[in-house]
């Protein structure tokens, strides 16, 4: 297999993984929102761990996703949650999670299809 099919491959597998990713920061989000704040603390561990691996992903693609996919707002958000964390402030990483890190999540989804079907 070519490298090139080899890095087609791996963003097949993104976008598979994007989808679970964004089942993950949607049900956190709800736990922070609704005030079950260690079920959610329970799941951001995974969701950070997916996030560095889809991100690993892209750059490692780079070539294929033709710089489509910016990963310096998302550098952003994930500092913000970090602070919001330090903070325990719950309800804002819930928000965090769903108004400002599930867009940026639908978009790198939005450009990896982009890819896959060029």
């Amino acid at each position: 297999m070519s490298i090139e099919n080899q890095k087609i491959e791996l963003l097949r597998t993104v976008k598979e993984y994007i989808n679970n990713l964004r089942k993950g920061i949607t049900k956190s989000a709800e736990y922070f929102q609704s005030g079950e704040d260690e079920k959610g603390f329970n799941m951001v561990t995974s969701i950070a761990e997916g996030i560095n691996w889809i991100a690993d992903a892209i750059e490692s693609t780079r070539d294929i996703v033709n710089k489509n996919i910016f990963l310096d707002n998302l550098n952003d958000k994930l500092n913000q949650i970090v602070e919001a964390m330090e903070n325990r402030d719950t309800v804002l990483i819930g928000d965090l999670f769903q108004y400002e890190l599930l867009p940026i999540i639908d978009d790198m989804d939005k450009a990896v299809s982009r890819c896959l079907l060029n």
